[in-house]
């Protein structure tokens, strides 16, 4: 009897100090707060985020002191979006970016090749009749007449500002310079003038031109401007596209360049020059060249 009653009495201690252990957990255990936040509105995101307790941790609760809590769902009716065929031809896609590819290859070639044919055209025309080339020994290089178009062009560089394209546009026809590029035929020049106006458009026989040409040495804002302002008028370039100058230009350049030779070096022979840079500069209203440089040989 007397072991039964320890055993007995031993027990009920351990109950009653595992109650005390419980009550003092639980009574010192945070209550977390979780909040959820619905995709689909916002302003119920917003009352979620701003509400004391969270749905479920109110449920919990409530719970927890026997008193069951009814579950309200909510219907939210989400816009029925129109079934799309989400299938893939892999081979059939792959293929048009390769034509695509492709095209832009071959007309990028073509515009290359285009360009090749106008420069040689264009110097060939320029030094027909002029002997150009006098042998010079073993090299055989030629010699330019630094008095002449291509001997001029061969040590001349241009530069111009950046601009915007309509001044741009009217710079250009301050000077009367004009662009044009080669027609696929390879024979056919097509021009453009009076860029900041309605255009003068016209087309000529290459063989037939002999102004001083230029071409871009890179790509470059006003070079992109050349392509915007023949699709301005309605044009779409074959080729690079060329800046021509009237006659009256390049002897003005021909006359500065004179001047600046005798003004900074105290000489008057052309042929000294190596290279001579210009540059376009605006002025009030107008435009105005300069000499910007020049080395000798």
């Amino acid at each position: 009897m007397a072991v039964t009653a320890s055993i007995a009495l031993t027990l009920v201690t351990i109950g009653f100090l595992w109650i005390l252990t419980v009550r003092s957990l639980r009574a010192d255990m945070p209550v977390a707060s979780v909040s959820l936040q619905a995709v689909q509105a916002d302003s119920i995101a917003k009352d979620a985020a701003s509400a004391p307790e969270s749905a479920m941790e109110i449920e919990r609760l409530a719970a927890s002191q026997g008193n069951p809590v009814e579950r309200v769902e909510e219907k939210i009716d989400l816009p029925v979006l129109p079934p799309t065929d989400t299938r893939i031809n892999p081979p059939e896609l792959l293929g048009n970016q390769a034509d695509s590819d492709k095209q832009l290859k071959e007309t990028d070639a073509a515009l290359r090749e285009a360009s090749e044919v106008l420069r040689k055209m264009l110097d060939s025309n320029q030094t027909r009749g002029q002997g150009r080339n006098q042998g010079t020994g073993a090299t055989g290089a030629g010699q330019l007449d630094p008095e002449t178009t291509p001997g001029r062009q061969a040590r001349w560089v241009i530069t111009y500002p950046t601009l915007p394209q309509g001044a741009y546009e009217r710079m250009l026809d301050f000077f009367n310079i004009e662009l044009a590029f080669l027609q696929a035929d390879r024979k056919t020049m097509q021009y453009v003038g009076r860029l900041s106006g309605a255009g003068k458009k016209y087309t000529g026989d290459v063989s037939n031109e002999n102004r001083m040409f230029w071409f871009w040495m890179g790509q470059n804002h006003l070079r992109e401007l050349d392509d915007l302002i023949l699709q301005k008028h309605g044009l779409a370039a074959a080729s690079e596209v060329v800046h021509l100058y009237p006659k009256e230009l390049e002897q003005k350049l021909a006359q500065l360049e004179k001047q600046y030779l005798g003004r900074q070096f105290k000489q008057s022979k052309i042929d000294l020059i190596a290279q001579t840079t210009f540059k376009m500069l605006g002025d009030g209203g107008g435009w105005h060249l300069e000499v910007t440089g020049m080395q000798l040989k």
